[in-house]
């Protein structure tokens, strides 16, 4: 199962990423990014000690930003701005930072 969402989302995002859009605007893909990093650090405590992280609501925001060339964007923009502290630090084993990257 690990290896199959990897790889299929590897591929999605090599298909998608090659060749690259015409109108390829790299200034609001780093806004993008910037924003869900910043906000992948914010979490929100639940009842019952469940945690959830506000980094969904900067991809919803990305995802209907008509200046970006979606999906293309969108994929880099969930690839790269949506680790964590946990990831940096050594929490998560590496199969798991890339698991978590594939499923966003």
């Amino acid at each position: 199962m690990l290896v199959l969402v990897i790889g299929a989302a590897a591929a999605v995002l090599i298909k998608l990423s090659w060749p690259p859009p015409v109108d390829f605007d790299l200034g609001s893909v780093i806004f993008w990014v910037v924003v869900t990093l910043v906000a992948s650090y914010g979490r929100v405590q639940l009842p019952g000690g469940v945690r959830a992280h506000l980094n969904t609501a900067p991809l919803l925001g990305a995802l209907f930003d008509t200046s970006i060339a979606n999906p293309f964007a969108l994929c880099w923009i969930a690839a790269l701005g949506t680790f964590e502290l946990r990831d940096f630090r050594g929490e998560v084993a590496w199969y798991g930072v890339l698991f978590n990257r594939a499923n966003f």
